[in-house]
């Protein structure tokens, strides 16, 4: 199945993060510490939405907002990682 057809049904690749990665971006969030809980559930440990949004009393859809916030955060704290075209990386 293609992923333009996966996402309409539905399917979704899943979204996972190191705990180095998560605590990497913790700083940067600017959502509650429970919304921070949510996604870490999903992200790190790999808990289902629903079983997540249970424990918190919210919809699935709750759960995929905060999620796509840290996400988005991961994306932008990698982009700013990569050296500048032209310089060199230098790792300690």
């Amino acid at each position: 199945m293609s992923g333009e057809a996966s996402m309409r049904r539905g399917v979704r690749a899943k979204r996972r993060m190191t705990p180095a990665e998560f605590e990497a971006v913790r700083p940067f969030l600017n959502i509650s510490d429970d919304r921070i809980k949510a996604a870490r559930a999903a992200l790190v440990e790999g808990q289902t939405f629903q079983s997540i949004g249970d424990r918190f009393g919210w919809s699935k859809q709750s759960v995929d907002q905060a999620v796509r916030v840290v996400w988005k955060t991961l994306e932008k704290y990698r982009q700013s990682q990569r050296a500048v075209p032209g310089w060199k990386q230098i790792e300690s």
